[in-house]
């Protein structure tokens, strides 16, 4: 009897880690889904979790409130995380996009008290259903960022809270489930599109491809994602730009900037008319879009620290010193700070000795900096890559066959083609080709996201 007793007792306790720790869980995508947001104004929710049982998941003034009853239900479930994700990603898109008519409103609308509300505020099922769209399409994306495949389980998790919960299938004041089925079909291409071209750009940025890499971007941004880490990134094209077309004493030199990688860039000098030739006009817009992205989080670390690059190049050399007063008063770490100064040193002419030793002291920047022996590396591959992997010269020379695919965003302009072959997919940006594969197998790679990347230039 003591056994089959204390079996119960630790079944029990078992189950009450589990839910222990799908409520962490469950805390934990709520932060990583604000961070990828990164939007400051308004106010982030907080999460609350109620042991009520009729409203699912809803937004209220103190928070979102999820119910503990929707957690247990997809607790143990392999995709827990993606499903609940999409229940906060979704609230949470309604909060910043200001959809205020909806608060206190039920992620199924399932709430005792809004029938009322919702005919006084919206007798349109039409301005619901936007509602939804642009809910799911935020989410979506912002979801996807964070790291959780959010969309594609957004239709069985609803499903399941429907059945769960016991809700009507069809209402006069909301729209149906298959129509809030068919909003998240709709989206879940454009949402990967949108991931698709954030992706795109960083890879772009890292290979040097300064136009092709900004096009990204400001397409995103064109579809109202104005977050902190977009509107960063764009800053870094404009920094890394700029730096590309300066003067060898300026481009010779690696810089502590975010998203850079591990290695010694390869110096692009061509010009662009998609920016101006003036490396000062490059790093005032540079400066200008890190302070946007700070104005959005004002904790937010990676543009500052590519602030502070942005200002040095800025500031002619007398002034420089000041720059440096201001990073050592800062809040980046002490390697950071002695990357400044090591590139401070290099700047004017300090005896190599002296250099040595704040380098020691330096991130793999400073060490970058004073290693006579690395050499520019050059990102761009050949185009025997492709014949490798028995892609034909006529795809890429002539246009791909079909059938293949054109990412593109609801109110942006890019367009780029995108086609499968075998595990591997091309993307053609016309006169440019990125290769994405999981293998690793080919020169100058670009290791992002698990994933490696090849750029190639057909120009």
């Amino acid at each position: 009897m003591k056994i089959i007793i204390n079996t119960v007792l630790f079944f029990l306790f078992s189950i009450f880690l589990n839910a222990k720790d799908c409520n962490q869980k469950t805390r934990e995508i709520h932060s990583k889904v604000i961070e990828s947001i990164g939007i400051s104004f308004p106010l982030s929710p907080e999460l609350i979790i109620s042991d009520t049982e009729k409203s699912v998941a809803y937004i209220s003034k103190k928070g979102i409130v999820i119910e503990q009853k929707l957690i247990d239900m997809f607790c143990g479930d392999e995709n827990f995380d993606s499903k609940i994700a999409y229940v906060i990603a979704h609230e949470l898109a309604h909060h910043y996009l200001n959809h205020n008519w909806m608060k206190s409103s039920g992620l199924v609308y399932n709430h005792t008290s809004i029938g009322d509300f919702f005919y006084n505020q919206s007798k349109d099922k039409d301005q619901r259903k936007i509602a939804e769209s642009q809910a799911d399409l935020f989410g979506g994306f912002y979801g996807q960022i964070a790291g959780y495949n959010v969309l594609p389980y957004a239709e069985e998790t609803l499903r399941k809270v429907y059945d769960e919960y016991n809700i009507p299938i069809e209402s006069d004041l909301y729209p149906d489930l298959e129509e809030r089925v068919t909003i998240i079909n709709s989206n879940i291409e454009q949402a990967e599109s949108l991931n698709e071209l954030f992706d795109l750009g960083n890879v772009l940025m890292l290979s040097n491809s300064y136009v092709k890499a900004k096009e990204c971007y400001e397409d995103i941004l064109k579809n109202n994602f104005n977050s902190r880490e977009i509107i960063n990134n764009l800053g870094l094209v404009y920094l890394k730009f700029g730096v590309s077309i300066s003067d060898q004493n300026v481009s010779n030199i690696i810089y502590p900037m975010f998203l850079d990688n591990n290695t010694r860039l390869s110096v692009e000098r061509s010009r662009s008319g998609s920016f101006s030739n003036d490396p000062k006009d490059l790093f005032k817009t540079a400066i200008s879009l890190f302070e946007k992205a700070i104005d959005i989080d004002k904790n937010y670390y990676p543009s500052k620290q590519n602030l502070f690059v942005a200002k040095y190049l800025n500031s002619e050399k007398d002034r420089r010193i000041r720059v440096i007063e201001d990073i050592l008063d800062s809040d980046l770490t002490d390697s950071i700070k002695n990357d400044f100064l090591v590139i401070d040193m290099l700047f004017n002419d300090k005896k190599k000795k002296k250099i040595l030793k704040i380098a020691n002291k330096g991130s793999y920047v400073s060490k970058l900096n004073i290693c006579e022996s690395s050499q520019n590396i050059n990102f761009f591959s050949d185009p025997s890559v492709l014949d490798k992997l028995g892609i034909d010269q006529s795809e890429y020379v002539f246009g791909f066959s079909r059938p293949f695919k054109t990412i593109k965003s609801f109110n942006g302009s890019l367009k780029i083609k995108r086609k499968v072959f075998g595990e591997n997919i091309l993307y053609d940006f016309n006169d440019l080709l990125v290769l994405k594969s999981s293998d690793g197998i080919f020169k100058n790679y670009i290791l992002y996201n698990n994933n490696y990347y090849c750029v190639i230039n057909l120009e």
